[in-house]
């Protein structure tokens, strides 16, 4: 049995960097069992390739360094036991988080595939709209920053509600909706189903609605009302109500900028 091993020897064996097994050394972690006093050679013993080897192995299944010195210097195994038991459990919300995670990407990459569709682009009307909606409202004076506190204070109330899948809405009122002006906004809205109560819901009933899809940056949303706004007035109707505007909470990443897949929805009556 060979007695002992150069650390450029064991770097090679382990596919590691020499660098890698002195910062090892530097913080008590895996020490060599001989350094020569007269050329600062590092040297390991057999032994110690079991020992890197399974300090190897735990990091490779996701523990820090920290980690596997405190997990190295247990003395029992029901100290062994807790310290798994709750790196186990840790693993297990990291995976939870995970989850959560690749949800959120697969609602961005399925706005991505509405936006490759031409569904929406062109105005139309749809009738009968119905759905129920919990409203916030901007505070003054209407500005980006009262608009980001009123969809937290939403947010708030759609985690207590546990909604799981969620439905922003943002409400422009009907004199800025006819100037073509839609920011800033006074209310904003959630989506939610029939059966749940809410202090702040309301049911939303339009018998006819014009209607556009906006798949395009936030810059470019007045477009969007424009086109909406003149095929209402080519085709004679009169705008009765606020426009609201239905979308996901996830933006994404579109060639004009930071954008959404916004449905957008103005209730109207046909003009004689």
């Amino acid at each position: 049995m060979r007695e002992s091993y150069k650390i450029s020897e064991i770097a090679k064996i382990f596919n590691i960097s020499r660098r890698t097994l002195i910062y090892y050394d530097e913080i008590d972690l895996f020490k060599p069992y001989y350094i020569d006093e007269e050329n600062g050679y590092r040297y390991y013993s057999e032994h110690q390739t079991y020992v890197l080897r399974f300090i190897i192995a735990l990091k490779n299944s996701g523990f820090s360094l920290n980690e596997i010195k405190k997990y190295t210097n247990f003395k029992s195994i029901e100290e062994s036991q807790e310290f798994l038991e709750s790196k186990i459990e840790a693993m297990k919300e990291k995976i939870k988080n995970l989850e959560k995670s690749i949800e959120i990407v697969k609602i961005k990459y399925d706005q991505l595939e509405k936006v490759k569709s031409s569904e929406g682009l062109k105005p139309g009307i749809v009738t009968d709209i119905n759905f129920k909606m919990i409203i916030i409202d901007v505070k003054k004076p209407y500005g980006y920053v009262q608009t980001e506190k009123a969809f937290k204070e939403l947010s708030q109330i759609e985690k207590n509600l546990q909604l799981k899948e969620k439905k922003h809405v943002a409400i422009v009122g009907m004199k800025n909706l006819k100037k073509l002006n839609v920011y800033p906004l006074k209310f904003v809205g959630s989506v939610i189903p029939d059966e749940l109560e809410h202090s702040a819901a309301i049911n939303v009933e339009e018998k006819k609605c014009a209607t556009i899809t906006h798949k395009d940056s936030f810059e470019n949303l007045k477009n969007s009302y424009k086109k909406l706004m003149d095929f209402i007035e080519d085709n004679s109707y009169k705008i009765i109500g606020n426009s609201l505007e239905i979308s996901s909470e996830e933006k994404i990443q579109l060639e004009g900028g930071i954008g959404e897949v916004i449905e957008i929805i103005i209730p109207v009556k046909q003009v004689l």
